[in-house]
């Protein structure tokens, strides 16, 4: 009975903190907002394309793309060889 009520107790505190976790999505597209024009925002939208790869591939490609185009105009070799990834 002592092991039900543990891993009862067990699966609801896990569940909760579940639940507590953001959507990195959305952290990253607020971060994406206020973004300068550099290279960690070349990374930002790689992320994003990444995240969206499965659930959403047409946002995904949009973000690769919004990469490939910052990586040329910065001359960031590295963050256009991963956007054409």
């Amino acid at each position: 009975m002592k092991t039900l009520r543990l891993l009862s107790f067990a699966l609801i505190v896990f569940s909760l903190a579940c639940l507590a976790q953001s959507n990195p999505i959305d952290s990253l597209k607020r971060l994406l907002d206020v973004a300068e024009q550099d290279s960690n925002r070349v990374m930002t939208l790689l992320e994003l394309s990444r995240l969206n790869f499965s659930d959403a591939p047409d946002e995904a490609i949009r973000y690769a793309n919004d990469a490939l185009t910052l990586s040329d105009n910065l001359g960031f070799g590295k963050g256009k060889a991963m956007a054409l990834k």
